[in-house]
């Protein structure tokens, strides 16, 4: 039979209980991973090892967000991985020189997923604790949002996620407002900060009975429920801590209307910390950018912002006027000779997207062409290069430039245009019958060889 059945007899004997929780069918009740406070360092033997199946492969590259190409399944004995369940993620750690890279629980048995192959033995197994703790801190901190919840609206935790960034997400199957998040938020930091126990019990069906204790679903098995002392009462299968102080921090973020109900998206402990520094720094850099002090940066912005918002003025009416000046040249260069056809095309530089589209409407409206196509080089360009294509200079094969277009028409089709232009260039782009914007590459002796090679098209 060997060790391990010897003993997976013992437990399914009633020496270690086999129970239900949230989120999982079955756990074992004196597993080594449910020890409090984790046991970092342990010896486990080698039970199985085999290739992972195609199926396991994707569902870990999955959870891991990367492809693997190779990946082996152990069982163990002890078992001090947490598998994954309940919401809470897969430990972390290390067996022997193999790395843990996922952990589920399948028909009671915990299965390893290692990213190589290791010869039957006894290994050192060592858990990753930081992981651990962060997970730990971030499953307790909801249970206090949510029994905080449930005991002051009666709402229902509907769906639990966790982020491998340590985002939290929880759903309820009621509203919640801004205002009533700031409290609940206050709330939950003093249950953190009273330092209440919090417990793991496992009460007999008579004693269930008399329970009003949170679950998702109906649970038949013996139950394994986490109380956290006048906080909250709820059947879960994950790691919890010894004392709520441990969780340090609850921060509440948002909540978004869902269905029904309500999505909350929390951090608590180590991952509320570390975003409260990251977030901190940037406000500093910030002040600092605007030579403020942080608790003024509010003020500093807004007056930053009617700067911009003056000097975006004075720039739209120079912009104006240098559109008008421009369409009045160009009108005069056709007027002595400078070109002809039913295409104007014209170089810029300097402006945006937006300035652009609004040159071309201008030109569109004063010049009377039946189109424009206005082209800006990309940076790195050099006005010399602009300034020979425009005069009509002859240009040396030079590496390929990447330009914007926006080509636009009052009388015809700018895409059928656009499809001309697409025969001869590298041109990629699109829009509506008025007016088609892209980007084309070509090196500039290209482009000056395509427009004199066109009847209709004018270059100024």
């Amino acid at each position: 039979m060997g060790t391990y059945g010897f003993l997976k007899d013992a437990c399914l004997s009633g020496n270690c209980a086999i129970l239900s929780g949230e989120g999982r069918e079955e756990m074992k009740r004196d597993a080594l991973y449910y020890e409090r406070p984790p046991i970092g360092e342990f010896t486990a033997e080698l039970l199985e090892l085999r290739a992972s199946t195609e199926q396991e492969k994707r569902l870990v590259s999955q959870r891991l967000g990367r492809e693997l190409s190779s990946l082996y399944t152990a069982r163990l004995f002890p078992e001090g991985f947490y598998p994954e369940g309940g919401g809470q993620s897969a430990d972390r750690g290390k067996v022997g020189e193999a790395e843990l890279l996922y952990a589920l629980e399948e028909k009671g048995e915990v299965l390893h997923y290692l990213d190589r192959e290791l010869p039957p033995g006894t290994y050192p197994c060592r858990l990753d604790l930081d992981f651990r703790r962060r997970n730990t801190q971030s499953h307790s901190g909801e249970h206090i949002v949510s029994g905080i919840v449930h005991r002051r609206f009666g709402y229902h935790n509907v769906g639990f996620h966790m982020g491998k960034d340590g985002l939290l997400t929880i759903d309820f199957d009621g509203r919640i407002t801004e205002e009533e998040l700031r409290e609940l938020e206050k709330l939950s930091n003093l249950a953190v900060w009273e330092n209440h126990p919090v417990r793991i019990l496992y009460p007999d069906r008579e004693e269930l009975s008399r329970l009003d204790y949170r679950s998702k679903k109906e649970l038949s098995e013996t139950v394994r429920l986490v109380e956290i002392e006048g906080v909250d009462l709820c059947a879960c299968c994950g790691t919890q801590v010894e004392k709520s102080g441990e969780i340090g921090l609850i921060r509440l973020y948002s909540v978004t209307s869902r269905r029904e109900g309500c999505r909350i998206e929390m951090r608590a402990g180590e991952s509320a910390l570390s975003d409260l520094i990251r977030k901190e720094e940037v406000l500093k850099r910030c002040a600092v950018s605007l030579s403020a002090k942080p608790l003024e940066l509010e003020d500093a912005l807004k007056r930053k912002q009617k700067e911009i918002f003056r000097k975006e003025g004075r720039i739209r009416e120079q912009n104006e006027r240098y559109f008008r000046m421009l369409s009045e040249s160009l009108r005069r260069k056709r007027g002595e000779g400078g070109g002809s056809g039913s295409v104007l095309c014209h170089f810029e530089r300097g402006f945006s997207e937006a300035e652009l589209r609004e040159l071309c409407n201008v030109l569109l409206e004063s010049a009377g062409e039946e189109y424009v196509l206005l082209l800006e080089e990309r940076e790195g360009a050099t006005s010399e290069r602009e300034e020979a294509l425009s005069v009509g200079e002859e240009a040396s094969s030079e590496p390929e430039r990447e330009y914007f277009y926006i080509l636009g028409s009052r009388k015809g089709d700018a895409r059928a245009m656009q499809k001309i232009l697409r025969e001869r260039l590298s041109l990629r782009g699109g829009g509506t019958a008025e007016m088609v914007q892209g980007s084309l590459r070509c090196d500039p002796s290209e482009l000056l060889s395509l427009f004199s090679s066109l009847e209709n098209f004018s270059l100024l």
